[in-house]
């Protein structure tokens, strides 16, 4: 009797090895794109992103010390003159205690640079230090009250601003303690000089040479700096989550020396007409996740929730109203537990995938499927294939990456991709590829020391250095695991991409085994078709291989430079 056994990546997903072949959504394996150099800069890259600003989509990369904006057009010719411009110094300390990498991310208009300290912004314009807006804190006061209290101090400035009002004629006004400096001095939004300052041990006194009419529409604006520096708070973190629900948006910072405290911004300028701001970070607004032990080392939006991560768990929380606080709309994050056993690496931490997280935990690889409620099931493993090489020491090193246009998941260490393809279920591993960071411009993007990179889909060498493909099959018994059995013959069925070749064997359980090699010829293809939109090409052979129970196939693509996709794999064998 003779069967008959056709494979797909399908039938493959869950292969012994897969490396260097990418699945595609109609279970085909695609030898994997290559890679070309695109730009070498002086220093190391600490980080890269795609922005756009002013309506112009760009790729913005920090080497060394320096912001580059470069030219889209570069990843489609490397020779593209005039396309990487240095747009100035971000600020920030770069070594083992503030970190060598910078997170980048689009918030309000500008793009904020986070690492080494410090947080910068690019404008459109210029590069600058994240100076933080000024708060007014108190509002209507006299020379007889403080005022009322009304937006919370920033944490990354020491200045805050207070308006004054005239109702007599004193021309003495108290502005508190804990005060470094007075600034400047507005009435009715015009600078004025005729005033001095002098601090006490309890207070701080502001003297005019000069007295007022009675005025109670808070005339006067005083600007002052206090004492105490709070801005390494918010600065010492190294990570972002950009998030937006349906109350309103703003960012939250984490990773810095407070490890379970994440920073909130908040909308600024209460007094002027609220708008969203990425440089008011308010005292008194940061979340303390668990008990405040625990790293928080993910954070990733989902609707209007956000998930959190520490090393030992997952939370999650949401905005909830407050109400009018000093006449202002005010929202508070509670925190609320939503795994007690599954928890993200540092290093990995979390990502969002098919508007869903994802979370490298120490023991392996988890789905959340909701963020709303508490439940240890809601949290389901995704169990990687041993082949590809998701071991413990691989996930405490590796960085993550998603791959959006195909629903990958990119874990990256050592020279070595493992990718989770979510849309098909399946896993394999790209080689040669060592990353220290990984990044979409249109193109996947990695750089590694001063290089940056480009995925090409029209290439299959890795800046001129060819690779090999394999795909190797768990044991195939033909459905049944007792009979003996005799393979007859076999077929491979393969795009039409002309000069490609691919190796197919087959390998019993008694030792034998059987090779063959194929090459695609050279065609031309007629009215605008290409070879992947053409009939595949189908390749049998004749084989002999006799009295095994089962047996494993192998697919290969040699170390040359052409495409390869590959089809659906056949064996025939007579049983008896």
């Amino acid at each position: 009797m003779t069967k008959t056994l056709r494979l797909t990546a399908k039938d493959l997903k869950n292969a012994a090895k897969l490396e260097n072949f990418r699945v595609l959504s109609d279970y085909s394996l695609e030898k994997r794109c290559g890679t070309k150099l695109l730009h070498t800069f002086a220093g190391k890259i600490r980080g890269g992103c795609s922005a756009n600003i002013g309506g112009t989509e760009s790729i913005f990369v920090v080497a060394g010390s320096t912001l580059y904006r470069i030219s889209p057009a570069l990843i489609s010719d490397t020779s593209a003159e005039n396309a990487v411009t240095s747009l100035g110094t971000i600020e920030g300390t770069f070594d083992a205690s503030h970190g060598e990498y910078v997170e980048l991310y689009m918030f309000a208009g500008s793009l904020f640079i986070l690492g080494g300290g410090e947080l910068s912004k690019y404008d459109g314009t210029s590069v600058s230090k994240v100076a933080g807006y000024v708060p007014l804190i108190r509002r209507r006061g006299s020379n007889t009250r403080p005022g009322a209290l009304y937006e919370r101090r920033n944490l990354l400035t020491k200045q805050v601003r207070v308006t004054l009002n005239t109702v007599n004629t004193s021309s003495v006004f108290w502005l508190g303690k804990g005060i470094e400096s007075v600034d400047k001095v507005l009435i009715d939004g015009v600078t004025i000089t005729d005033w001095t300052w002098s601090p006490t041990t309890y207070n701080t006194s502001l003297t005019f040479d000069r007295t007022f009419a009675n005025n109670d529409e808070e005339p006067l604006e005083v600007w002052y700096t206090l004492k105490d520096d709070c801005r390494s708070r918010v600065t010492s973190c190294r990570h972002s989550a950009v998030y937006g629900g349906d109350t309103d948006s703003r960012v939250f910072l984490y990773g810095g020396n407070e490890r379970s405290v994440i920073f909130p911004s908040e909308p600024s300028g209460a007094f002027e007409g609220q708008v969203i701001s990425g440089e008011y970070f308010p005292e008194g607004a940061d979340i303390t996740v668990a008990d405040g032990n625990p790293a928080v080392s993910g954070a990733v939006r989902q609707f209007d929730r956000l998930a959190i991560f520490t090393e030992d768990g997952a939370f999650y929380t949401y905005p909830h109203d407050d109400g009018l606080v000093n006449e202002i709309p005010r929202f508070s994050f509670p925190i609320l537990p939503l795994n007690s056993d599954v928890g993200a690496t540092k290093a990995g931490g979390a990502v969002l995938l098919e508007n869903e997280p994802y979370a490298l935990d120490p023991t392996g690889l988890y789905r959340f499927k909701s963020t709303s409620v508490r439940d240890e099931r809601l949290a389901v493993r995704v169990d990687a294939p041993d082949h590809v090489g998701l071991t413990s020491d691989f996930i405490a090193n590796c960085i993550l990456f998603t791959d959006k246009l195909r629903g990958e998941l990119w874990c990256c260490h050592g020279g070595k991709i493992v990718i989770y393809n979510a849309r098909l279920d399946c896993w394999y591993r790209f080689t040669g590829i060592d990353v220290d960071g990984v990044f979409s411009a249109g193109a996947d993007c990695f750089f590694k020391g001063t290089k940056l990179y480009a995925f090409d889909d029209n290439l299959r060498t890795d800046c001129g250095t060819a690779y090999s493909a394999l795909c190797e099959s768990m044991p195939l018994d033909f459905g049944d695991p007792f009979e003996r059995k005799t393979l007859c013959e076999v077929g491979i069925s393969v795009s039409r991409e002309g000069g490609a070749k691919t190796g197919l064997s087959v390998t019993s359980d008694t030792g034998g085994k059987v090779s063959f090699d194929f090459t695609v010829p050279e065609e031309t293809a007629a009215n605008g078709e290409t070879p992947k939109t053409l009939s595949p090409r189908i390749f049998t052979a004749h084989a002999r291989l006799g009295r095994f129970r089962h047996v494993k196939v192998s697919v290969t693509s040699p170390a040359v430079d052409e495409p390869l996709t590959v089809r659906e794999v056949m064996l025939s064998c007579q049983e008896g």
